[in-house]
């Protein structure tokens, strides 16, 4: 249920697909693009973007706008070749998520703005409206259902602040 061909050998992605934009009904869209644009990544992330869309689409979304999948980098910076800790994001096996379209609508849920930052467990904490609460359903059915290994919303550092990262981390 995917539209996706094999992508030229890129450095850091273990296994490189090119998926169209569209997955499910669901456009997954570049923060400083206009339109949604094929995307590469790592053959083992675009399942779970099927998931996502499916996910996303109960609470009337039919669009996702992102920060990004590839980036060679380390998490903190640098490059891979430098020796540090590689991101998800070197490997294509990562998504930052912004926000989230309302179908047929000019409504966004956006992580950035309608994240309420509280100290308490994410999935237990009272929201504040229903953007809030829309985002904080997402990001603990993400977790729950071990969509992703790794969840990290605004709560976890100020690197974070303005999207969900989500990724394939071992383990």
């Amino acid at each position: 249920g995917i539209d996706w061909t094999p992508a030229s050998a890129t450095r850091g992605i273990p296994n490189p697909v090119r998926v169209q934009p569209v997955i499910r009904g669901v456009a997954y869209r570049y923060i400083s693009r206009d339109e949604p644009t094929a995307m590469i990544m790592d053959c083992g992330l675009a399942p779970r973007l099927a998931r996502l869309s499916d996910i996303v689409t109960e609470y009337g979304i039919d669009e996702v706008v992102h920060i990004g999948i590839y980036n060679y980098r380390c998490i903190g910076g640098g490059t891979p070749d430098s020796g540090c800790t590689p991101s998800q994001h070197a490997y294509a096996r990562a998504l930052d998520i912004h926000e989230f379209g309302l179908a047929d609508s000019e409504t966004t849920y956006n992580v950035e703005t309608d994240w309420i930052i509280t100290d308490g467990p994410v999935c237990s904490t009272r929201t504040r409206d229903t953007a809030d609460q829309v985002l904080h359903e997402i990001a603990c059915r993400m977790h729950m259902e071990s969509l992703f290994n790794i969840v990290l919303t605004p709560n976890y550092n100020a690197a974070h602040r303005n999207h969900f990262h989500v990724d394939l981390t071992a383990d």
